[in-house]
């Protein structure tokens, strides 16, 4: 219960320096393209108390995620298109069409090649076939 309270007043506390600090981010946190991250930080926060007074250990963890993975994407989106506030937009920090494209291809090859490997060593690895067999 002491973590919920701490996670509510940092939360609090957070917000209300973003307001001090930038004004314009705070109203695009709460109205603009970040409103449904803000609503879904704001409605996880309670919920991880709950879950957490039931002793339901598994669902907390998964909702003290959601809750603080909002609050940040409910910033990110607060902050578009900038990536510097009023000095770099995204468009103008990306990359060259060339160079989107190559990296890409290199992410679908990773994909492609390495996940199945992984994949594999983590099935191998659960069923113990990668032990020694030597005592």
């Amino acid at each position: 219960m002491i973590a919920t309270a701490v996670l509510i007043i940092m939360g609090t506390i957070a917000l209300a320096v973003i307001g001090l600090e930038n004004s314009r981010l705070l109203s695009a946190m709460l109205t603009g393209l970040g409103t449904p991250f803000a609503l879904a930080a704001v409605i996880a926060t309670p919920v991880v108390g709950v879950l957490l007074w039931r002793r339901s250990y598994h669902w907390y963890r998964v909702q003290s995620v959601v809750a603080v993975g909002s609050l940040v994407f409910a910033w990110g989106f607060g902050q578009s298109p900038y990536l510097l506030p009023g000095q770099l937009t995204i468009a103008q920090s990306a990359a060259p069409p060339g160079a989107q494209v190559l990296l890409s291809i290199v992410t679908l090859l990773v994909v492609v090649l390495v996940l199945p490997s992984l994949g594999l060593l983590v099935y191998l690895g659960q069923r113990g076939a990668l032990e020694s067999q030597e005592d």
